[in-house]
């Protein structure tokens, strides 16, 4: 599944670029890693338990982003951004991007708006393995979810940016386990938020 996120990714950045690509010279490619300062996640049972933990996994993460002018002071685009493996997930979100520049006297300031859908991997269940021990049929189904992003920056010379972000992305597990000897047949749904504020910096080419 990893290798799965990371082909996703480079398909993703291939079709930005191919799309930036319009002649005109006003769009521009940014690439860029980024590091979480902090974590938490929650993670809801069917049963509606709710277990939160403030202080999860951190990781790094690697993205890409289209952005054309529209207005002044104003870009819109699209983006993906592959968060490498934590503690037991992967995830990946596609989505819509606007970044505004709104001081006259500071132009490299920005702030920006991400909104899309997040696809989870490598999810680990509890207790699965001991399902599959005992001699269940086990079923797995991995869900994506709504993904937003608020952040803020500076674009500095030759290109580099930096920014302080905070990222909130949802996903869902779906477990079926069946055992037939014994005549049971259970379905669970896993519900999982996962929030991170993290340090983003990278390049930006302008095409």
């Amino acid at each position: 599944m990893k290798k799965l996120g990371l082909i996703l990714f480079t398909v993703l950045t291939i079709s930005v670029l191919a799309f930036a690509l319009d002649g005109n010279g006003n769009g521009e490619l940014n690439i860029f890693l980024g590091a979480d300062i902090s974590a938490n996640e929650k993670v809801k049972q069917q049963d509606r338990s709710t277990v939160t933990e403030n202080n999860a996994k951190k990781g790094f993460s690697l993205g890409a982003e289209w952005l054309y002018p529209v207005l002044y002071k104003v870009k819109i685009g699209a983006g993906g951004n592959y968060l490498f493996e934590r503690e037991h997930m992967s995830i990946m979100p596609l989505y819509a991007t606007v970044q505004v520049n709104p001081i006259e006297k500071a132009k490299g300031f920005f702030l920006k708006l991400n909104i899309g859908y997040d696809v989870y991997f490598n999810v680990d269940i509890p207790d699965s393995n001991y399902a599959l021990s005992i001699g269940d049929n086990l079923t797995i189904n991995q869900n994506g979810g709504f993904y937003w992003g608020i952040g803020a920056g500076y674009e500095f010379a030759f290109g580099i940016f930096a920014g302080l972000f905070y990222d909130a992305y949802a996903g869902s597990t779906d477990v079926e386990l069946k055992n037939l000897e014994l005549g049971y047949d259970i379905n669970r749904t896993v519900k999982y938020t996962y929030n991170t504020v993290s340090l983003k910096a990278g390049y930006k080419f302008q095409l």
